[in-house]
């Protein structure tokens, strides 16, 4: 299972460099332990093409040929394929992403709340479960592909305007440990139309706020820090320490253009409202700009204010840092499955520096103190992430600012 350049996944047994399993002991279909050379031969040989036969065994008379019923009450077993071929099968059926609600309706059913508008399904069970129910020899196999599988995961997010964001996880297993490979974030926009739960009601606000960002930015940012601070599908317990837990080499996130069939006037405001609202959101530029289509108008949304927070200055330095003490190098922009923006992560926290930190003399002298100390835990934080050693959840310093 490998990211390609284009950011799309590759889900297969061999790319996750499975080694094959141990000929000492294997089981067949009933989960009774055979000898491994023995049972793989005998498999192999039942499926090598003969004329005569059918690969039930049963014969098929010369020159007679064989029907779609022949082949169809055939009874081929799965553990009778080749075990490289059972092998990519199964690690699609594991680590493929499930299939996310396919429209607004279908998935607000059993969410619940998650705070700052993020809606959850419970809590996802394992893809590989039902397989590892099966026999003890699929159990075997699964496990394998599981133990060499990356640390990839996967999350849908129904975008709907005033409604909130709702997740849907794919979750091969939990993270063995602190530290994920990748992320791969789909976003999915929706007008909210239908018959929707009053529950959902203006959950996602973009509103003007006294001081700082309308609590619809929040969100995002909510989003974002929680999984570092719970991990993938959010189901890790709360971390003891002043800093999330989780470790990701890169975030890919991929807007995707609606599929509702509706006419999105604004990015921010539902049509229905959109009249009584979008004079008061100059907040937020080209937010019903319909000279770009409504996807790039969100990505365009989440990395401007991913800008602001990398800016890492006095507003932001205390938000900010996260990502420093979480990703190891990037987070990757896609607009319908095609790059639009990288930010190095990497890049930022060698080049660390901070050109203001307040105006009065005492809070700035107590600032820059906290950010020389920060400085020299986060500088030795990075080398110890890209050692892949475990870290400690405490940092020095609280708030810098």
């Amino acid at each position: 299972m490998t990211l390609n350049a284009d950011a799309s996944i590759n889900y297969s047994a061999s790319a996750a460099k499975i080694p094959p399993l141990s000929p000492e002991r294997k089981c067949d279909a009933k989960g009774v332990s055979a000898q491994g050379p023995e049972l793989f031969s005998r498999s192999y040989e039942s499926l090598q093409p003969n004329p005569d036969t059918r690969l039930g065994g049963e014969k098929v008379m010369p020159g007679r040929l064989e029907s779609f019923e022949d082949r169809h009450n055939s009874d081929m077993n799965f553990l009778d394929f080749p075990h490289e071929l059972r092998s990519e099968i199964l690690a699609l059926a594991v680590c493929s992403p499930v299939t996310p609600p396919a429209n607004v309706s279908e998935g607000q059913r059993d969410r619940t709340d998650n705070y700052r508008g993020i809606w959850q399904l419970p809590r996802q069970t394992s893809t590989a479960l039902p397989l590892l129910l099966v026999n003890k020899q699929i159990n075997l196999e699964v496990k394998r592909i599981l133990k060499y599988a990356p640390e990839i995961y996967h999350v849908d997010i129904m975008y709907l305007k005033d409604r909130g964001l709702w997740t849907t996880w794919s979750i091969p297993q939990l993270p063995r440990t602190q530290y994920i490979d990748c992320v791969y974030a789909t976003f999915r926009p929706f007008e909210p139309e239908g018959e929707l739960e009053p529950r959902f009601e203006n959950s996602l606000d973009f509103r003007a706020a006294d001081r700082g960002p309308p609590l619809g930015v929040w969100s995002f940012h909510f989003l974002l820090s929680q999984l570092f601070y719970l991990g993938p599908g959010f189901v890790g317990s709360p971390q003891e320490g002043s800093v999330c837990h989780y470790i990701y080499k890169k975030i890919v996130v991929d807007v995707q253009a609606p599929t509702d069939g509706v006419e999105h006037k604004s990015l921010i405001v539902n049509n229905r409202d959109y009249h009584k609202m979008h004079s008061s959101l100059g907040y937020f530029a080209n937010h019903d700009n319909s000279a770009f289509p409504l996807e790039e108008r969100l990505v365009k949304f989440m990395c401007d204010f991913l800008s602001i927070l990398m800016g890492l200055n006095y507003h932001t330095m205390n938000y900010g840092v996260q990502l420093l003490e979480n990703i190891q190098e990037t987070i990757e922009f896609l607009v319908n499955g095609k790059p639009f923006r990288v930010f190095d992560i990497d890049a930022r926290a060698t080049h660390l520096d901070v050109g203001y930190f307040g105006v009065t003399p005492a809070l700035v002298e107590e600032r820059k103190l906290k950010y020389k100390v920060y400085k020299a835990w986060i500088d030795e934080r990075r080398t110890r992430m890209k050692n892949g050693l475990e870290l400690e959840d405490n940092r020095p310093v609280g708030d810098i600012m």
